[in-house]
């Protein structure tokens, strides 16, 4: 199996993205490109359609993410935010969780 992949690698190195897209298309063999993320980000398609969306992001500025593929009727939609930082939620986790606050300095004190 190995060998086969190398073969096939080696084949597909000999011509661009758009040879084998047309060649794929006109033998009607299943295929999709896979996209990097400037050119998913920046899909006029993705953005037309409310898949790609921007963010106001507090430490990267102005980005573009996933919006969210459901809709529920009576309710709205809720925008994407930004993930929240490596332990940004611990205290207040370990505190609903029922820790003393001995126990939060302890296990925060690392």
């Amino acid at each position: 199996m190995p060998l086969l992949i190398k073969e096939v690698s080696d084949s597909f190195a000999e011509h661009d993205v758009d040879y084998w897209l047309q060649r794929l298309t006109e033998f009607d063999i299943p295929h999709s490109k896979v996209f990097t993320y400037d050119e998913a980000a920046n899909d006029k398609q993705k953005a037309d359609n409310d898949i790609i969306i921007p963010l106001e992001h507090p430490e990267y500025g102005s980005i573009r993410t996933v919006n969210s593929p459901f809709e529920v009727s009576g309710f709205e939609k809720r925008k994407p935010t930004a993930a929240p930082a490596l332990g940004e939620h611990t205290e207040e986790i370990l505190r609903e969780l029922g820790y003393s606050e001995e126990e939060i300095v302890k296990y925060l004190d690392f």
